[in-house]
């Protein structure tokens, strides 16, 4: 290996050391809590980065291919909508689903900075109340919202597949999830 190639290798593994460094140092102590089981969770508003970091062991699973032609008419209407997700890192539905939103949303290159992600407790709940008169009663939730106005949401599982459903909640009035009364 000669020595311009030495020097890339060592900025490039000083760069991923970085970055790896500063997302760890940002999931400070008190994002962090515990299950009734034990088991270390996070609690509180996080992002996507804090979240991939913490909960790589399923985050970055590979998953079964998407609907394209549902993706290709996704992509124009989902500009201007805000998602806030209410999700736990210890819930088995969150892991199953979250990681396919992300996909989905990445697939039609939406702006993953206007997601609001916040993880609860086994309670679904935060020590700051982000759910307070939002009705979470199950996760994942993921709330649709245009020009700061509730459109829909998605409560637990998909009735078709994920991207249908936001397709549907997106384009038209009719979506009902799984919990409406």
């Amino acid at each position: 290996m000669n020595i311009t190639m030495k020097k890339i290798l060592i900025f490039l593994i000083i760069i991923t050391n970085t970055k790896c460094n500063s997302i760890s140092s940002s999931i400070d102590k008190n994002l962090l809590s515990t299950t009734s089981e034990g088991e270390k969770i996070l609690l509180g508003k996080i992002n996507h980065d804090q979240l991939i970091y913490f909960s790589q062991d399923w985050f970055l699973k590979k998953y079964k291919p998407m609907d394209s032609k549902i993706l290709l008419e996704l992509a124009p209407i989902v500009i201007n909508i805000k998602i806030k997700i209410f999700m736990g890192t210890w819930c088995e539905d969150s892991k199953r689903e979250i990681p396919i939103l992300f996909d989905i949303l990445k697939s039609i290159d939406y702006d993953l900075s206007s997601i609001e992600i916040i993880s609860m407790s086994e309670n679904k709940t935060t020590l700051e109340k982000f759910e307070k008169g939002l009705n979470i009663t199950n996760i994942p939730t993921f709330i649709f919202y245009k020009n700061n106005i509730e459109l829909n949401r998605i409560v637990e599982f998909p009735l078709e597949t994920l991207e249908k459903d936001v397709f549907k909640i997106l384009s038209t009035d009719d979506y009902k999830h799984a919990y409406f009364q």
